[in-house]
């Protein structure tokens, strides 16, 4: 019944997006691991209303940059569809090892 460590743990995934593209552009990819960040935020919510706010700001700062319709078409991602954060991605997401949905 407490919506904070999910946010904590969004932040923690969110800011692992920033450290694993610092000296390069943001590919599909790694915008895909945003998706984990929402479910967390998503998670938040649904534990502890109270925190409704502080995950709208934050839900309105990451959908943006989420993979669009037309990248996920490209890499033949199908809405609905489980979506491992790991490895398998970048290096640099090993240590997540999580199972998202794509959007």
């Amino acid at each position: 019944d407490w919506g904070v460590p999910y946010i904590q743990i969004a932040d923690v995934y969110a800011r692992t997006v920033n450290q694993c593209t610092n000296n390069r552009k943001m590919e599909v990819f790694d915008r895909a691991v945003y998706w984990l960040v929402l479910d967390y935020l998503q998670k938040a919510e649904q534990v502890d209303p109270s925190v409704a706010g502080e995950v709208s700001r934050k839900t309105a700062s990451y959908e943006p940059v989420t993979p669009t319709t037309e990248q996920m078409f490209f890499k033949g991602w199908k809405e609905g569809e489980s979506f491992s954060i790991d490895a398998s991605l970048n290096e640099c997401y090993g240590w997540i090892n999580e199972t998202t949905t794509v959007r």
